[in-house]
C-alpha cells in the first residue's frame, strides 16, 4: 500500500517520468532500515496496548479538568470589573509644540492666516501670540521678504490709532452697540485692518482683501494685497 501511495505522488509530481513498481520497492527496502532510525513517534503493537478503568478515570478527569479551566477563563474574559478610581490627567496643561514649513502656490502672505484648535473644537485664543515667520516668495521659490506671523493675537494689541477718540467699525464681528455708554478705554473698537480680521477670525468669517474696509484701506493693505496676488511658487 505504501508503495502504491508514492507511485501516485511521483506520477502527480513528474507526470513525464516512468515509475515502475518493482524499482520503487527494492528502493524502499533498502532504505528502510535506515528510515527506522529517525522515527520519533514509534508505535505499540495492539495487542500490546492494555486499557485500565483508572487511565479511563484519568482520562475522563483531565477532559473535566481542561472544560472547567476553559470556561473559567471565558467567564473571566467577559467580566466587567468596575473599578472605583478618580485618574487626573497630569498633561492637561502642557503645551504642544508645533513645527511647519509649508509653500503656498499663487498665494499672497498677506492672505494667510492660522486657527488653532484643541481636541474639543474650541479655539485657544492664548495658545501663543507669535514664534512664525511669513516668507514672500516669487515664482521661483527666492526669498522677496519675511516677516513674523502673528497667531492668534489679542484684539486690543493691534487696536491703534493716531487718534486717541477714534473708535474703529467691526463691521458686525463684534457686538459695539454698548459702545456709546462706555468711556473711550471700555468701548469696543476695530482702529486697524488687523484688528478687523481677527475679530472676523474669531467668529470664524471669512476675510477677503479688505476692499470697503476702512482701516484696511486706510493702511494700504487693498492695493498691497492687489500688487502681491501672482506671488508664489
Amino acid at each position: 500500500m505504501e508503495t502504491g501511495i508514492l507511485l501516485q505522488y511521483l506520477s502527480i509530481l513528474f507526470p513525464n517520468s516512468n515509475w515502475r513498481k518493482e524499482s520503487i520497492e527494492s528502493y524502499i527496502r533498502m532504505a528502510k532500515p535506515r528510515l527506522l532510525n529517525f522515527d520519533a513517534f514509534a508505535k505499540t503493537v495492539e495487542d500490546a496496548k492494555i486499557k485500565t478503568a483508572s487511565g479511563g478515570i484519568v482520562t475522563l478527569i483531565c477532559i473535566i479538568t481542561v472544560i472547567f479551566l476553559v470556561y473559567n477563563e471565558y467567564v473571566d474574559y467577559c467580566k466587567i470589573i468596575i473599578r472605583p478610581e478618580l485618574v487626573i490627567d497630569r498633561d492637561i496643561n502642557e503645551k504642544l509644540e508645533i513645527n511647519l514649513d509649508i509653500s503656498f502656490p499663487n498665494l499672497p502672505c498677506d492672505l494667510v492666516t492660522m486657527d488653532i484648535m484643541d481636541i474639543t473644537g474650541d479655539t485657544q485664543l492664548d495658545l501663543l501670540s507669535s514664534g512664525f515667520t511669513k516668507v514672500r516668495l516669487d515664482h521661483n521659490g527666492r526669498e522677496i521678504e519675511s516677516e513674523e506671523l502673528l497667531v492668534n493675537q489679542d484684539v486690543k494689541e493691534v487696536a491703534i490709532s493716531n487718534d486717541p477718540n477714534y473708535c474703529g467699525s467691526c463691521y458686525g464681528a463684534l457686538d459695539q452697540s454698548q459702545n456709546e455708554a462706555k468711556p473711550q478705554n471700555e468701548k469696543i473698537c476695530c482702529n486697524t485692518c488687523e484688528s478687523v480680521r481677527l475679530a472676523y477670525a474669531n467668529m470664524a468669517w471669512k476675510f477677503y482683501d479688505g476692499e470697503n474696509v476702512e482701516q484696511c484701506e486706510k493702511e494700504g493693505y487693498v492695493t498691497r494685497v492687489r500688487e502681491r496676488l501672482d506671488e508664489g511658487l
